[in-house]
């Protein structure tokens, strides 16, 4: 490739070859730049300083504009006085697609070894930030036509379209891998002279720049992780056993033995106060057995347990969360194997509210009420604490709530100020985004969602799109099923397309990484089998190498793309 020469080349000094070519390579490599749209005229930032840009071809605009990620053509010359670059007045603009990930073709590795360049060489020059560069490839007839002339067959496991790309080897968990990046359009443009005379930082941002919006998963996954870093503060066990107490006495049949107790607790806390050891043996042995009586009395009256005393100080907020909030935490991907807990959580999310009541004793088993209960309670907190007045239904209300999930009334505020509120608030907002879309559409009955989940200790999201097809011969007459999910793994994107029409259900898989779509290749058979035992006729299971769309959702979508 770049520094692997044909196959006929084999006499080269192997160490001199790769420093000759690099060295040559330098001044043709392509370099990353920022182009920023507008109505008023275009521009581009070149190591820092931003020139005005003009496309020669005024119909390729639409790929400037819907394109995020772009490659200069180092049609440039080096300043006597500078190490900078300066462009030429006309130049070409590399527009580029997602990566798409490959195992090493043996091919490759074969002819290196025959040019005297190691595996071990290799991985060393793969490790690099840029990578180990290749020439330009082109996919013609299951084989890679490199730009010098080598031509390598594809792998067998690959399936790739035509097209051309830009290639490297790079390096992932320590093992070499192909890395192919799709090239939408080459565009002809040309530079004009700098905005201004002074420097601009790269990461310069203009009304008109298209930039990523956060998620819903990385909304919830932040304020997850700002918690791990704080210590949680508890109330006294006594306020903590009374505010329960209250709660059980207004519900219990067992009033009589729970007020006893609560005048027990009081006068164990007023007259047991003795500073020596004795007396401190004796503030811990009483307390046991009320915490022990009050817990048995507790769950005859149907409520839910709790801790009385505060947790260790090595705990942080987080945890304390989740001990009390247990389905407040993202489920872990392999729990949503599970139907009837996958079907539970994605309608919760669907109908997320949070200000819906939430003290049914089965609400707190789904993700979405533990996120409204949590919302509601320091809602609750805060406006207690700005005076604000509340009616004496809802106060009543969040009393019982804050009693059923027991937080402590310090643990809300630390909550507050950590951002709970606004972090829940915009968790929900970027939720509903997709049963927007779904009402939006006005062809096919579709319906979206999404279900943040986690994986190997991340937060990742899942999106799915269900949509009932219509006849093109008969608009009154259903066709069938179509449903599309989209997961994020370890190892790249996937996204799985079904359709079931006349009884049939054909599913393909698509993702950017060939490794992770020959691990799906080895459970087609499995999924056959499991899908004729779930009363499913199988029709084509497939798998294919594809860029993988940031989002299902419809459209230019500001949960995408916005205009900062």
């Amino acid at each position: 490739m770049e520094s692997i020469p044909p196959t006929n080349n084999l006499n080269t000094q192997p160490q001199t070859a790769v420093a000759q070519t690099e060295a040559q390579n330098t001044a043709s490599r392509p370099i990353p730049v920022q182009v920023q749209t507008s109505p008023e005229g275009d521009s581009i930032i070149l190591n820092g300083t931003e020139y005005n840009l003009k496309l020669v071809n005024a119909q390729q605009r639409q790929t400037l504009l819907t394109t995020t990620h772009f490659l200069l053509m180092q049609n440039v010359t080096a300043s006597p006085t500078s190490a900078l670059a300066v462009p030429s007045p006309t130049s070409q603009l590399l527009a580029l697609a997602s990566p798409i990930i490959l195992k090493v073709p043996d091919a490759i590795i074969n002819l290196a070894q025959q040019n005297g360049i190691t595996s071990a060489q290799l991985e060393a020059l793969a490790t690099r930030v840029q990578g180990y560069p290749l020439p330009n490839v082109a996919i013609v007839n299951k084989e890679l036509h490199f730009a010098n002339g080598t031509v390598v067959a594809q792998d067998p496991g690959a399936k790739l379209t035509k097209g051309e790309f830009l290639a490297k080897i790079s390096l992932q968990q320590g093992r070499p891998i192909l890395l192919l990046t799709p090239i939408q359009g080459k565009l002809e443009i040309a530079i004009g002279a700098p905005v201004n005379e002074t420097q601009v930082p790269i990461n310069k941002l203009s009304p008109d720049i298209v930039i990523a919006k956060i998620e819903p998963v990385q909304i919830i996954a932040a304020f997850f992780k700002k918690l791990e870093t704080m210590t949680p503060s508890s109330d006294s066990a006594k306020n903590t056993i009374i505010t329960n107490l209250a709660t059980a006495q207004n519900t219990s049949k067992t009033e009589t033995s729970i007020t006893d107790l609560a005048k027990l607790v009081n006068n164990t806390s007023s007259s047991d106060k003795g500073t020596g050891t004795l007396g401190g043996e004796i503030k811990t042995d009483v307390s046991t057995k009320i915490v022990d009586v009050l817990q048995k009395a507790f769950n005859k009256a149907g409520a839910l347990p709790i801790e009385a005393f505060p947790h260790n100080s090595s705990s942080n907020l987080a945890s304390e969360l989740f001990k009390h909030m247990p389905h407040l935490g993202l489920p872990p991907l392999s729990q949503l194997n599970d139907v009837d807990f996958l079907k539970a959580n994605i309608l919760g999310l669907a109908s997320l509210n949070l200000a819906s009541p939430q003290l049914n004793q089965n609400s707190t088993f789904m993700n979405a009420s533990a996120i409204s209960s949590l919302f509601q309670l320091i809602l609750g907190f805060t406006a207690n604490n700005t005076s604000i007045s509340m009616s004496k239904k809802l106060a009543d209300y969040l009393a019982q709530l804050q009693s059923k999930v027991g937080l402590s009334t310090k643990q809300l505020g630390q909550l507050g100020k950590a951002g709970g509120l606004e972090s829940m608030a915009q968790f929900a907002s970027n939720l509903h985004l997709y049963p927007q879309a779904s009402t939006e559409n006005t062809g096919n009955l579709v319906w979206f969602f999404a279900l943040p989940y986690s994986i190997n200790q991340r937060h990742e999201q899942l999106e799915g799109k269900f949509e009932q097809e219509t006849d093109p011969d008969d608009a009154e007459k259903k066709s069938g099923w179509r449903l599309q999910l989209k997961f994020n793994l370890a190892q790249g994107p996937l996204l799985i397309a079904a359709q079931h029409q006349k009884q049939k259900l054909d599913i393909q898989f698509q993702g950017n990484n060939q490794i992770l779509l020959n691990k799906v290749d080895n459970y087609l058979v499995l999924l056959s089998q499991k899908l004729t035992q779930l009363g499913f006729t199988p029709g084509n299971l497939t798998t294919q190498i594809a860029q993988v769309p940031a989002t299902l959702l419809p459209g230019d979508h500001f949960l995408v793309k916005t205009k900062a």
